[in-house]
């Protein structure tokens, strides 16, 4: 995926636009700093860091730590290898996995069930439409709201 790495000039620290792209494969560290849309399947072989919002409509596989300034709206399946920090809304249509802590600043809707291996931490409203599991503490600082089963496998705190 040439026309990608050149477009994010990931030589030079990053781009300072919004990009769009078709299905990309980055096989290092990813840092944007503004909007990101994906069209297609997302893979990044390292961290991916985004100083603006981020929508996928395919699936996303991270396999570092993942850190969103703004909302993401993912319209297939996540999986994050390592830990995650949005500092926005997030939105998940297919089933997100995240096997380190996760901590979402605003709303959270995950429309196909969800799995932490961490601690997870959201300080917006949680909807949950399918089963969720967190292996770490869960912290919930506003609402809850889960349709399926839900599984705490450590402490939860609801506020």
């Amino acid at each position: 995926m040439m026309l990608a790495s050149t477009a994010l000039g990931l030589g030079s620290g990053g781009a300072y636009a919004q990009q769009q792209f078709g299905a990309s494969d980055f096989n290092g560290a990813v840092t944007i700093n503004g909007e990101v849309k994906v069209n297609g399947s997302s893979s990044v072989g390292s961290n991916q860091v985004i100083y603006g919002g981020q929508t996928v409509n395919g699936n996303q596989e991270v396999f570092g730590n993942q850190s969103v300034s703004g909302s993401s709206l993912y319209n297939g399946k996540v999986t994050i290898n390592n830990s995650q920090t949005v500092n926005g809304a997030q939105t998940v249509s297919g089933k997100q996995t995240v096997n380190g802590g996760q901590s979402v600043s605003g709303l959270a809707e995950f429309m196909s069930g969800q799995n932490v291996t961490g601690n997870q931490t959201i300080t917006g409203n949680q909807s949950v439409s399918g089963t969720q599991t967190v292996t770490g503490k869960a912290e919930f600082n506003a609402g809850q709201n889960v349709t399926g089963l839900a599984e705490f496998k450590s402490g939860q705190n609801v506020t």
